[in-house]
């Protein structure tokens, strides 16, 4: 079946000598893989220049519910992120945001909000690098949003409830629970647009203990042993 749908590009890595396996968040299919001819071939309907995290792409492409790999037929550019990918910083902002699609959002059915929501955070990746250091935590925290475990209340106390999504002043019978100072991170952002997120200031370490324990509550809720690699290079590039 021929389809069309916008698609963010999450992921990419060899796949054979002459193959590329690409992951993507699209919108109306989810999370899908497709199989491509190395971008450095004629042959291929990609270029290089379009595998960039978080490059909104238009796909025409082939769905067989069958397979696991899709293959694309056609693409275009839908929004280039004009300067995401000519500062370090804004783009480990962006690995790290594809990242922790890639992690979390495992769903192959359309979700139209979120996708809608992924796709207007990438586009404040245009706004200048010193107005970005609260993204990756606003980020990751209005995903939970959307995927069914925003916390919920209000953000009092210094202990995180990590099965209830519940802040509070002491420690649950249970073991998962967050309390260290990243718990005040996340509660410093909740229930916050991004225009009020990017106006509180706090220190890029704290920032990074807040992202420490936003990954732990994904990680609880999903399952899985979640684990954002990019997380590191984040923090130093932020530091």
């Amino acid at each position: 079946m021929l389809v069309k749908t916008p698609a963010l590009v999450l992921h990419h890595f060899p796949y054979g000598e002459r193959s590329t396996i690409v992951r993507m968040y699209t919108k109306d299919f989810g999370l899908q893989s497709y199989l491509i001819p190395s971008p450095r071939s004629k042959k291929s309907p990609i270029s290089m220049g379009h595998l960039l995290p978080l490059q909104e792409l238009g796909l025409v492409a082939y769905h067989h519910r069958e397979e696991r790999l899709e293959r694309i037929k056609e693409v275009q550019r839908v929004n280039k992120i004009e300067t995401a990918h000519e500062h370090p910083v804004k783009t480990a902002i962006a690995q790290f945001m594809a990242e922790v699609v890639l992690r979390v959002c495992k769903d192959q059915e359309p979700h139209p909000e979120l996708y809608a929501f992924i796709s207007a955070s990438v586009g404040l990746l245009d706004l200048p690098t010193n107005e970005l250091g609260n993204l990756p935590l606003f980020f990751a925290l209005r995903l939970t949003e959307y995927l069914g475990y925003y916390p919920h209340g209000m953000a009092n106390g210094k202990v995180f409830d990590l099965r209830e999504g519940v802040f509070q002043d002491h420690r649950p019978s249970h073991p998962d629970f967050a309390d260290s100072q990243g718990v005040a991170a996340v509660g410093a952002l909740l229930n916050k647009s991004w225009e009020e997120a990017q106006a509180v200031q706090m220190s890029s370490d704290l920032r990074y203990q807040g992202l420490q324990v936003l990954e732990l509550y994904h990680r609880n809720h999903l399952n899985e042993q979640i684990q954002f690699k990019s997380l590191e290079i984040l923090h130093v590039l932020l530091s």
